[in-house]
């Protein structure tokens, strides 16, 4: 049985950060492959790119060990990605999340049955991990080796047109240029 990590976000664009992370998880041993999900337009983001330009960008990368998934895309809750998938593969699944989601948890669709899922956590803006697992009593989980970086998604596309210069080296080329092509 192979580790299946899961990273849902909307990766608007997909940038250097969020392939640095997909490459770790894989590179330290963590999971065996990452399945990427980018998420339909919710309630909570406004403004994202065509979900079919955001999973082009993805798979301009050309990231091994990488899997850009086109069916869970517009299921809404992450418990019912979770779900879906480990009803229908055999892989053990860790769920990806950033350290800056913990403390909003519990407010998730069926946080009980979310926080049984193993987790890989990606350390964000020095948030004590230890603290919010022991809260949710929580033993299943693993934090990324993994220094944060600066770069934002919406940095990405608020300077796009007006500081090229400044954003070129946050994604790769490819991303970039179809960026500009759609923008």
């Amino acid at each position: 049985m192979k580790k299946l990590g899961v990273y849902c976000g909307s990766f608007n664009p997909i940038h250097n950060g969020h392939i640095e992370i997909i490459e770790k998880v894989v590179n330290q041993g963590l999971v065996d492959e990452v399945l990427i999900i980018p998420t339909g337009n919710y309630w909570h983001k406004q403004n994202l790119l065509p979900l079919e330009d955001r999973i082009n960008m993805i798979k301009l990368c050309n990231i091994p060990n990488l899997t850009v998934d086109t069916t869970h895309n517009n299921i809404q809750y992450t418990i019912d990605i979770l779900d879906d998938l480990s009803s229908t593969i055999d892989d053990e699944l860790c769920f990806i999340v950033g350290a800056d989601n913990l403390e909003g948890l519990p407010k998730w669709n069926n946080f009980k049955n979310l926080i049984k899922y193993n987790f890989i956590i990606v350390p964000r803006d020095n948030i004590d991990i230890e603290h919010y697992m022991s809260l949710y009593n929580k033993e299943n989980y693993t934090v990324l080796d993994y220094q944060q970086n600066d770069i934002s998604s919406s940095n990405i596309l608020h300077n796009l047109k007006s500081d090229y210069n400044e954003i070129k080296d946050m994604l790769p080329k490819k991303v970039l240029d179809y960026l500009t092509k759609i923008t």
